[in-house]
């Protein structure tokens, strides 16, 4: 049986499983190079498919992620403008009078207008979509649309191994199907909701327009805000905490898992402007923001807890790409398990539409355990494609024995190497695959990274691959939790604060690790099993191998482009070492 599913619009992606085992996972930015690629995954779909040599008439099923399915979103242009911009005065009209009404029947009635209105669109777009793939041979009835807070849902019980007791599962974002928020339990066979909360109350959406206040872009620069976060000391901070976040979240008396907040916060930006603009420092405003969110979603977390008995957490949705929240919550006393969708912004919502249409069909899918899921090239395709592109002359090659010890030697040297091997990692973290590698304890290398590749803010750390034979001698971590997919942040020992000097956050110590198992990256894991026989350090520095602002490298023109436009001198293709000449 063959399925396909789709993201579509933010950071659009398709996975395809066949016979109940997920075969390819990728997202349209891969093929672009334009990060969070809102284009209709076209491309994505076509390589999915051609691998795996089947064509759209043997689709089986069909999956959409979301009920709200946009004509925009179908656009196969590069950028998607939103609806609203066709008509910027109405929307600015109906958003200052939403932060000003709030509950009014006014507002309520334009509410349900503005809802009537959507209903029709979607259903315009629902059609379009279905009339483009019948042509393409994909029957009407084999075409679902499923829940997108369902999705993420869904997610990690699919991608993780199979439950054999109760968890609880946690979904939050900025909004999907008109909802930011779900609780539900997970027995291992059932999926029972609890709770949701609206958009109008969502916290993934107040954090993100805070972080366009502060001047940077919502749903891709909110890793930024919460890196600053750690920089502000909480006497700063405090004030500003209570004059700003403080109340404005509370939980609903008859149901303490639903969120209420004090006016919309998709109107956070009048909120900001009224209470932020003259008088709060960028720090301390990051600050008190990351704090608000942490006192939150851990008294959410512990109402659950509470309130069900279950103290094994599931969590889904972009706002847990907060790595330091995620630490929160695995470091609360109540819970005994954590497991922390890796990537889990909507990138990951086919996985969760994956296994509830296998579900629905009587399929039983495989636990996927790895985002090892994109392109990859064999060391013939590498030399053919070397000798023909067209800036042969600026760089040289040279096929290596044993590439990982060549790798580990120059790393061992304070070289920074650029690793591009096997398959393409899914979402936004790089795992080894697609890769800038440099020896964690070198502030130099960090520099290096930091101001002539990746060109970042000061203040963003970057991350370690560890070996898991050595995570206890680098982080503390009491619970023995697993974290082979950088979703969760832990503090360092002594020693790590030495070994993974140029690998953690300047501001706390802390680290955000792949701790890595060598089944599940066995040539990776020789590559620094090699650079610790040298160097006595059982890590090494990973950060995604892109220029700052676009997606990480997946195909080889990538990796090139991303060569010549930076000070980038190494960069292992498979078993190819290229060098810029001017380094040689």
């Amino acid at each position: 049986m063959n399925i396909l599913t789709l993201q579509l619009g933010h950071n659009a992606s398709a996975l395809l499983v066949q016979n109940g085992r997920v075969t390819g996972a990728i997202s349209q930015e891969r093929f672009n190079n334009i990060k969070n690629s809102n284009q209709f995954p076209c491309d994505a779909i076509d390589w999915l498919l051609q691998r795996a040599g089947i064509t759209y008439a043997q689709l089986d099923q069909v999956g959409v992620c979301g009920t709200m399915l946009y004509p925009e979103l179908l656009s196969k242009t590069h950028h998607v403008r939103p609806m609203y911009e066709n008509n910027k005065f109405l929307y600015n009209l109906y958003k200052k009078m939403d932060y000003a009404f709030g509950q009014s029947f006014l507002m309520r009635l334009m509410g349900r207008c503005r809802r009537y209105f959507l209903k029709s669109v979607t259903k315009r777009g629902y059609n379009q979509f279905v009339a483009d793939f019948k042509v393409r041979g994909v029957a009407p009835e084999r075409i679902k649309c499923v829940d997108h807070h369902l999705c993420h849902a869904y997610a990690p019980v699919g991608f993780f191994p199979k439950a054999t007791s109760d968890w609880l599962v946690f979904t939050a974002d900025g909004d999907g199907d008109g909802t930011s928020s779900t609780v539900s339990t997970w027995d291992g066979k059932e999926l029972k909701q609890l709770a949701v909360t609206s958009t109008e109350n969502s916290l993934g959406y107040f954090y993100g327009l805070t972080t366009v206040f502060m001047g940077m872009k919502m749903l891709e620069h909110e890793y930024k805000v919460m890196g600053l976060a750690a920089y502000a000391k909480e006497e700063y901070f405090k004030d500003v905490y209570d004059k700003i976040f403080k109340d404005i979240v509370r939980f609903d008396e008859e149901n303490p898992l639903v969120f209420k907040s004090s006016f919309p916060l998709t109107r956070a930006m009048e909120h900001l402007k009224k209470h932020a603009s003259c008088c709060v420092r960028f720090d301390n405003l990051a600050g008190a923001l990351q704090h608000f969110l942490e006192v939150v979603v851990l008294q959410w977390v512990q109402n659950a807890i509470k309130e069900t008995g279950i103290t094994q957490v599931m969590t889904s949705g972009g706002l847990f790409m907060n790595v330091k929240l995620n630490k929160m919550i695995r470091e609360l006393p109540e819970i005994t398990a954590v497991r922390f969708m890796p990537s889990c912004g909507d990138e990951t919502n086919p996985f969760g539409a994956a296994y509830a249409l296998c579900r629905d069909a009587g399929v039983e899918l495989e636990p996927v355990q790895t985002l090892y899921q994109g392109q990859s090239y064999s060391d013939d395709e590498i030399e053919i494609f070397l000798n023909a592109h067209p800036a042969r002359d600026k760089f040289s090659f040279e096929k290596k024995e044993n590439i990982k010890e060549t790798i580990a030697d120059l790393l061992s040297k304070r070289k920074v190497v650029a690793r591009f091997a096997g398959r393409a990692e899914f979402g936004a973290r790089s795992l080894g695959n697609r890769a800038i590698l440099a020896h964690p304890a070198d502030m130099e290398s960090f520099f290096t990274v930091n101001d002539q590749i990746k060109v970042r803010d000061f203040w963003m750390p970057f991350a370690p691959t560890i070996l898991d034979v050595d995570a206890p001698r680098y982080i503390e971590n009491p619970k023995q939790a697993d974290a082979p997919y950088m979703i969760d942040a832990f503090d360092t020992t002594e020693e790590g604060r030495t070994a993974l000097r140029a690998a953690l956050h300047q501001a706390d110590k802390s680290v955000r690790p792949q701790i890595l198992k060598r089944e599940a990256n066995s040539e990776y894991y020789d590559l620094i099993k090699a650079f610790k026989e040298k160097s006595k350090i059982g890590a090494i520095m990973n950060t995604s191998f892109n220029l700052h602002g676009y997606p990480l490298a997946s195909n080889l023109d990538q990796a090139i482009f991303t060569m010549q436009n930076s000070d980038l001198e190494y960069l292992a293709l498979e078993s190819w070492l290229v060098t810029k000449k001017a380094a040689a």
